[in-house]
């Protein structure tokens, strides 16, 4: 895979994107405006830092992590992803919207999965 998105920058979004991230693979991160993204920010530094502190990671590794990380308010960023992962707060029509406009950016190839724990996805 050479583009990972995923959407939502929030608890869930911003883990599952930092996991794969540590694992060496580029990842974007949508969200609504800056703010959800600093929100998102934050999370993974926090993160980080417990890393940290029990020093399960270096200074080094972490900034090499963070910049296989980039974040966006723009759909469009993901145009060329392989993979799309959508984890947005449970609300099935913000979940809808988000797949429609998907469908028109990515390529038929891509994958797109949905992070829910509320919805029966069919």
């Amino acid at each position: 895979m050479k583009q990972i998105g995923i959407i939502g920058a929030g608890t869930m979004g911003s883990g599952i994107a930092q996991k794969i991230a540590m694992e060496g693979l580029p990842v974007t991160i949508i969200d609504i405006n800056e703010k959800a993204l600093e929100k998102g920010r934050k999370l993974m530094d926090d993160i980080f830092k417990e890393s940290l502190g029990r020093r399960l990671m270096k200074p080094g590794q972490i900034e090499e992590i963070r910049q296989t990380i980039t974040f966006s308010t723009d759909l469009k960023t993901l145009a060329h992803a392989d993979f799309v992962i959508e984890a947005v707060f449970e609300n099935r029509e913000v979940k809808n919207g988000i797949f429609n406009k998907l469908e028109d950016i990515l390529a038929k190839e891509a994958v797109i999965a949905t992070n829910t724990s509320s919805f029966q996805v069919n």
